[in-house]
């Protein structure tokens, strides 16, 4: 099946480091995900990557359907809240995320996690306190692999490893300081996963959309 649609990058450079931000939208929803090379002239670099800035925020009308953390994205419920219980606390919450803004449906997601030979980790959507920005945040599910192989019955072959926040001990990798706060550590350049944003007019456009499937 043939699917149309538009595709823009944004580069930006400071010294030997780059980041391109890759913008997908398509007549199912919109996309984006990040591309960073911390030091273009070497491939043996270690790159600190303590949070994504960039968020998702829906009208104040939004009801959103959410569940808790689940690394294979199924967990045993899911909890209805309005715009005001969303802002009123900070909340770790499992993709995806079901919204209805009282004009549209949206579904907010993650694709190209496991597809790649170099898999990304999986993320949660994070809140805080008095907003209702929804911001990726990633690398925790690591612990799952590194836990026996818990859930997915797998332990992929990855460039970067979670790091607990640690204040007695060392960090795992080596020649790797201790974190100050959580963080993933990657070596040499990486790309996200997409943030997706699958929107329609009805449920049946969110629930029947391929936009993940596609951006796999």
């Amino acid at each position: 099946v043939k699917k149309n649609y538009r595709e823009l990058d944004f580069t930006l450079t400071k010294g030997v480091s780059s980041v391109t931000m890759n913008f997908r939208v398509d007549n199912e929803g919109v996309a984006y995900r990040y591309n960073v090379d911390a030091d273009t002239t070497a491939s043996d670099e270690y790159v600190s990557v303590i949070r994504e800035n960039s968020s998702f925020t829906l009208p104040d009308t939004t009801d959103y359907w959410t569940q808790p953390y689940s690394p294979t994205y199924e967990a045993s419920q899911y909890t209805k809240c309005t715009s005001d219980q969303m802002r009123s606390k900070a909340e770790t919450i499992g993709a995806p995320i079901l919204a209805d803004t009282g004009s549209a449906w949206v579904l907010l997601a993650e694709a190209d996690v496991f597809s790649r030979e170099d898999a990304y980790c999986a993320s949660v959507f994070i809140t805080e306190r008095g907003s209702t920005r929804i911001r990726s945040y990633f690398g925790q599910n690591l612990w799952d692999e590194d836990g026996g192989e818990q859930f997915h019955k797998i332990v992929y072959e990855r460039n970067h490893e979670f790091l607990e926040k640690i204040i007695n001990g060392t960090g795992r990798k080596k020649n790797v300081p201790v974190p100050a706060t959580d963080m993933v550590v990657f070596t040499d350049k990486f790309t996200t996963a997409w943030r997706v944003a699958i929107m329609g007019e009805t449920l049946n456009d969110v629930t029947s959309s391929t936009l993940v499937h596609d951006l796999n």
